[in-house]
């Protein structure tokens, strides 16, 4: 009968994948995870390449890690190791701590996590916008000239402070100005 298999024949499809997770197709897989709330991010260099070879909670862990490391990336340049890891608890998917640190050590390996001094972490994207920003400001480093000189910087912010009703600096705001 057509779609029965004999016995000791695999379908086409189990051949395909040697996984334990065979049995879930690409498709189905992606269906349950939307379920679940989580998609994938195509190109992503944080998330796995071959999706269907993780089993689903590995694969909520990756996207939990990624998740957390592109919310903590976007506030800090680096983050510590726990704020990372708390983070990835926080998106209260089926994780294990095991896997995040797992995860993490997967990242860290394939340098899309860098190691920093004291259990700090950061992005090759954070290094490079840092690398940008301090070279524009070595660029621009004596490029205009001071729109006031220091002595009269304290003179002019009591004025400003009288003229909006504020009251006026006391003696350290005004030792902060020179």
């Amino acid at each position: 009968m057509r779609g029965q298999l004999q016995v000791g024949e695999r379908s086409r499809q189990s051949q395909r994948y040697s996984h334990p997770v065979s049995a879930i197709t690409t498709g189905r897989l992606h269906t349950w995870l939307a379920r679940m709330g989580l998609t994938p991010r195509y190109g992503d260099p944080l998330m796995p390449e071959r999706l269907a070879r993780l089993d689903p909670q590995s694969y909520a862990a990756a996207q939990a890690v990624a998740s957390a490391v592109r919310d903590l990336g976007e506030r800090e340049a680096a983050f510590s190791r726990y704020d990372l890891i708390r983070t990835t608890l926080e998106r209260r998917g089926p994780l294990t701590l095991t896997q995040i640190e797992a995860r993490v050590a997967l990242l860290e390996d394939k340098r899309l996590l860098i190691p920093g001094d004291s259990r700090l972490l950061t992005t090759e994207m954070a290094q490079r916008a840092e690398t940008r920003v301090l070279v524009i400001m070595c660029d621009g480093q004596r490029q205009t000239e001071p729109v006031t000189t220091t002595d009269k910087t304290g003179a002019r912010v009591q004025d400003a402070a009288r003229d909006l009703g504020l009251p006026p600096l006391n003696a350290s705001q005004q030792q902060g100005l020179h």
